[in-house]
C-alpha cells in the first residue's frame, strides 16, 4: 500500500467520524412555565403532583427600596403540591431534555404535561381566580426562546382576577 493511500483512508475515517458525531449531536430543548404574582399580597398555588423531572423555582430581582436584596428558591425534582408565591414574585417550573429530534412546541407532544393541566387552583386571602383565568394554553403569554430551542409560557395574576367565596 502507498502512502498516499493510507492518508487517504485516514482523512475519510476522519471526516466519516467528524460527521457522524455533528449528525449525532442531541439538543437541549426545555419548557418554562411563569405565574407572575402582580398582586400586593401573597398567592397559593395548588396543583396536582408534579412529574418528578420539573424544577421549581420563585423568584423576585425587583429591587423596590435601597439596600433591599433580591430572592430565588430553586426546587428539584418538587413533591408538594402546594407553592406560595410572595408580593411581586414570579413561580417557574421548567422541564428540558437533551435530543437529536426536533421539539414540536406543543406540550404533550413533546411528553410535557403542562402547568395549566396541573393547576387546581390559585388563591389570595381566601379569594380564588376562576379557574377560566388559567385553564388552557390560550390564556398564557407563548414565547419561543434560546434559537428555537426553548418555549416560555406566561400567566400574570392581578387583583382584579380574584372573586370572594
Amino acid at each position: 500500500m502507498n502512502i498516499n493511500r493510507i492518508r487517504t483512508c485516514g482523512f475519510i475515517a476522519m471526516l466519516v467520524t467528524f460527521i457522524c458525531v455533528v449528525i449525532s449531536c442531541d439538543t437541549w430543548y426545555s419548557y418554562c412555565f411563569n405565574i407572575h404574582n402582580y398582586t400586593s399580597d401573597s398567592i397559593e398555588i395548588k396543583t396536582t403532583p408534579l412529574i418528578s423531572s420539573y424544577k421549581l423555582q420563585i423568584h423576585n430581582f425587583i429591587i423596590r427600596n435601597t439596600g433591599e436584596q433580591g430572592f430565588s428558591e430553586y426546587i428539584e425534582h418538587p413533591i408538594d403540591t402546594v407553592y406560595a408565591i410572595p408580593p411581586k414574585a414570579t413561580l417557574s417550573a421548567s422541564i428540558g431534555w437533551y435530543s437529536h429530534h426536533s421539539a414540536s412546541f406543543v406540550p404533550e407532544k413533546d411528553g410535557v404535561i403542562p402547568l395549566w393541566k396541573t393547576l387546581t387552583s390559585i388563591s389570595s386571602n381566601g379569594r380564588k381566580t376562576a379557574s377560566s383565568i388559567w385553564d388552557n394554553e390560550s390564556k398564557w403569554r407563548k414565547k419561543i426562546t434560546n434559537a428555537n430551542t426553548g418555549i416560555e409560557y406566561e400567566l400574570d395574576i392581578e387583583e382584579t382576577m380574584y372573586t370572594h367565596d
